[in-house]
């Protein structure tokens, strides 16, 4: 298994429009990814958003990396890094 994980900076101010903006577009988009096996989007704390998306191999978590810089995303909101990562452990 491995991990795609993405860190975004989101103008003050906008946090709870963020939330808002990942329920109504983001989630129903992720789900549609293939190999995705699940997805976690951490609090936004000091204009930084963290996600940690698992992925059921390297292929389709490169693949999904590959993909997010072009992805829609919020006016607010910047991609600041994405990176893939082998998942060593999981309880």
């Amino acid at each position: 298994m491995d991990a795609v994980v993405v860190t975004v900076n989101i103008e003050p101010g906008h946090e709870a429009e963020g939330i808002e903006y990942l329920n109504a577009n983001v989630l129903p988009r992720m789900k549609q990814i293939p190999g995705l096996v699940s997805g976690y989007w951490l609090e936004p704390l000091g204009g930084q958003g963290i996600t940690v998306l698992l992925f059921e191999s390297r292929q389709t978590a490169q693949a999904a990396a590959e993909a997010l810089p072009n992805a829609p995303r919020a006016t607010f909101a910047t991609l600041d890094s994405v990176e893939v990562r082998e998942v060593v452990a999981h309880i």
